[in-house]
Parts: structure tokens; C-alpha cells; sequence
């Protein structure tokens, strides 16, 4: 079965893959054409989240039809851009091959987004709550200055923070698990890889993203 066979109205699952996390979205078929299908796009607040900017490098989107004539139906890694048509934001979907994967070693060197917001820790199997000041941010992991050191290392961390971009709010949980421990300026950095988010860390991290890029670029103006 080809996309083109699907139909208007039809309900779709988007499973993204991005900085080792798995988030699922729900659509709908909106328009079909000879080569492509136009579906719902991912909003949040108003604004369309592109998963074809260079904000999501590595991403991987899979699509399915759990219920096609009573089939389940998975197009992998498909191609997802964002388009305007009747004056509404669409994600056009495909599968030609044109989108690589990022090298693992671009990988590492992903974009990070800098906070400097006061989160708070929680550590599963201890009642404590702690404190730090998030460094940075990127697709897959956070680092963060603890107020207090209790040897985090290879535990699992509930981390929470709070912050407005673009005039909405987000409150934000990641649970994460710690993978270096380093000093910088006298401090100590906790770098750590992001076990598990919610599904607004997609928009979160996109729009902080642009904002951070727009802000840059006006500087340099």
C-alpha cells in the first residue's frame, strides 16, 4: 500500500524518533495528492511545530494506519515538511528518499540552547527535593549546575522548571540519568541524557530554539 491510498479523514499516528526519545502524535488525513498526503500538524499555541527545520536535526518520523480496512499499515522514516494551502499550515508527507540521517558525530555536537533557570531535582527512591540552575539544553540531553552535590551519578532524576518563550509557558518534566560529571568555573556540571519527556518538550524545545537563533541573529545586525 502506497500513502496515495490513503483517505481524507483517515486517523493517523506520527511515532517520532529524535535525540534518543520517543514521542507519539496523533493526526488526521486532510488532503491527498498525486505524490504526497496533506495531514494535521502539530500546534501548540498557535504555532505550527516544523519538524523539517534544522531545529530537529536526526529526527526520524514514522507514520501509521492503524485501521485502514481493518489493516495496520507503517511507512518509516517518512519525510515531513510543512506547507501552507488554503491559507492553513499542512505537513506534507512522503517517502522519496531525499533526508539523511546525522552522523552520529554530528550528533554530539547538536545545537544546546542555553537556560539559566533554577529547576528542581527529585531522585526516584529518595524523598528529598533539590535544587540547581539548568545550563543548557539540546534535543537529547541537559546539563545542570546542582546546588547542592549528592552524588547523582547513576541515578534516575526527575527534573522540573518552568519558562516562557514566545509569550506561552511551559512547564517542563524530563526524567534524566546522569553520563559525566565535570567542573567548569569552580562548579559542578552534571551532563545528562534525557531518558524520558512529555510530548510539549517537542514544542518547548523548538520554539526556544528559534528564539534563541532569532536573538543571535539580531546581534549581529
Amino acid at each position: 500500500m502506497v500513502l496515495q491510498e490513503l483517505e481524507v479523514g483517515e486517523e493517523l499516528e506520527l511515532n517520532i524518533k529524535w535525540g534518543g526519545l520517543k514521542y507519539e502524535l496523533k493526526s488526521k488525513v486532510e488532503i491527498v495528492d498525486a505524490d504526497s498526503v496533506l495531514i494535521n500538524p502539530y500546534t501548540y499555541g498557535g504555532n505550527t511545530v516544523d519538524f523539517s527545520s534544522s531545529s530537529f536535526r536526526g529526527i526520524v518520523i514514522d507514520v501509521i494506519a492503524k485501521n485502514h480496512n481493518g489493516k495496520r499499515y507503517k511507512w518509516p522514516a517518512v519525510n515531513v515538511s510543512t506547507v501552507k494551502r488554503f491559507g492553513r499550515s499542512y505537513y506534507l508527507i512522503n517517502t522519496s528518499d531525499y533526508k539523511k540521517l546525522a552522523k552520529e558525530s554530528e550528533r554530539r555536537n547538536q545545537d544546546r540552547v542555553k537556560i539559566g533557570l533554577r529547576c528542581v531535582l527529585s531522585i526516584y527512591g529518595d524523598d528529598g527535593m533539590y535544587y540547581g540552575i539548568i545550563k543548557d539544553i539540546s534535543q537529547g540531553g541537559v546539563a545542570f549546575i546542582p546546588e547542592m552535590d549528592i552524588a547523582y551519578e547513576g541515578k534516575l532524576i526527575e527534573l522540573q522548571f518552568a519558562d516562557s518563550v514566545r509569550g506561552h509557558e511551559f512547564q517542563i518534566r524530563f526524567k534524566i540519568r546522569v553520563v559525566r560529571k565535570d567542573m567548569e568555573d569552580g562548579k559542578i556540571l552534571y551532563g545528562c541524557r534525557i531518558v524520558e519527556a512529555q510530548r510539549d518538550a517537542l514544542a518547548y524545545l523548538y520554539l526556544k530554539t528559534v528564539d534563541s537563533r532569532s536573538k543571535k541573529q539580531s546581534m549581529k545586525e
